[in-house]
């Protein structure tokens, strides 16, 4: 699956770069639908990254390790 996710990811960065080169032409609508585009890839990427951290009370999961949940106020040093 992460071969799939990676593959994945390369094309909707190929459509991302298509989209800003021309964005300029862009509606407000396909501008709006590009943001979230790149917001879903870099969510993707930061997912599959391995630097994923997780509180051991709730389960919410961090991309950078904080010393508190902000969820449920845990201490995760």
């Amino acid at each position: 699956m992460l071969v799939k996710s990676g593959l994945l990811a390369d094309v909707t960065k190929t459509a991302i770069k298509y989209k800003i080169d021309g964005i300029d032409k862009l509606t407000e609508e396909d501008f709006d639908a590009l943001i979230i585009m790149m917001k879903r890839l870099r969510r993707t990427l930061l997912e599959e990254s391995k630097n994923l951290y997780k509180c051991s009370r709730c389960g919410n999961v961090y991309y950078s390790k904080p010393k508190f949940c902000s969820n449920c106020g845990l201490e995760l040093a």
